[in-house]
């Protein structure tokens, strides 16, 4: 594999990074948020006039923060170095923490290393997204299978927006390969529920969570079907024109890939005949954060 890492490397024009020099694709640490809940007590410090975002980084910043509640009331910030129950309090966002393992970074920068004709923008998003998106779907008290049975309760009425909000819910609790893969191909699934405004964002957020699935994921079989959906959304044509995508520069490197790994990675085969002969722009900055 370190063979053929690097022959892709130099047929495509890069210099070829030692894994161990590079930044793993997924955050150190995230969070899973509960709405209308308190933590009580053992606060290491009260943050005032502050802002939910500023509260959440200044406890991921803080290597003794297991979580947080911030009060929307006051606008104040608790950075908790336990969590030792819950209460009931409007107004109210709770958080906990969730440190990512070594095996989830050093497999990602795995799989980074796979994909050399991808820009450290798309690994970045990828990142992103697996940072915020537990800001992007609060879990509340339920459970992963929770999350998941309601989806697909809302996906046997076509209602895709609403299964999409639960499994991306159901997803901050796990961080599954597959459920990344899943929520990327919700995402594209309501495009045609969504305005068109709408749709360059869902785009930018399916591609960055098909990437996702293929950090995490296992045997080059599960890897090959995450290319698929990675493709599918750079190909997730408007009237077109992909809302998310590789240039032109990009385009050529994907092609000489082709060439370079003709026969011998199902992955990268798959991924350039699903995005040959597309046109291909650059996207849209990422949407920013929302609490729903």
């Amino acid at each position: 594999m370190r063979f053929l890492v690097g022959a892709l490397a130099l047929a495509l024009g890069f210099t070829a990074v030692p894994v161990a020099a590079q930044q793993a694709p997924v955050p150190d640490r995230r969070v899973i948020v509960t709405e209308g809940v308190d933590y009580p007590g053992s606060d290491l410090q009260t943050l005032l006039d502050t802002s939910y975002d500023a509260c959440e980084q200044a406890c991921l910043g803080n290597s003794q923060c297991v979580g947080f509640t911030f009060n929307t009331r006051s606008n104040s910030c608790f950075p908790k170095s336990e969590i030792t129950g819950s209460e009931p309090y409007a107004g109210a966002f709770s958080a906990k923490v969730v440190e990512v393992d070594a095996a989830t970074k050093d497999r990602a920068l795995q799989r980074m290393a796979e994909l050399p004709f991808l820009s450290a923008g798309d690994f970045d998003a990828a990142r992103d997204l697996a940072q915020r998106i537990g800001d992007l779907h609060v879990t509340g008290e339920w459970s992963a299978e929770d999350h998941l049975a309601s989806a697909e309760n809302a996906r046997k009425t076509n209602d895709l927006v609403t299964a999409g909000k639960f499994v991306g819910a159901g997803l901050s609790l796990t961080d599954a390969p597959d459920q990344w893969v899943e929520y990327g191909r919700l995402l594209l699934d309501q495009r045609p529920q969504v305005s068109e405004g709408d749709r360059s964002e869902l785009n930018n957020r399916a591609y960055a969570a098909a990437l996702n699935g293929y950090l995490r994921a296992g045997k080059t079989p599960a890897r090959a079907a995450v290319v698929a959906r990675l493709a599918d959304a750079l190909a997730g044509a408007v009237g077109g024109v992909v809302a998310i995508g590789v240039g032109d520069t990009r385009r050529g490197r994907l092609a000489r890939a082709r060439r370079a790994l003709a026969g011998e990675d199902p992955t990268r085969r798959i991924f350039d005949r699903r995005v040959a002969d597309r046109r291909l722009v650059r996207a849209a900055a990422a949407p920013r954060r929302r609490l729903a």
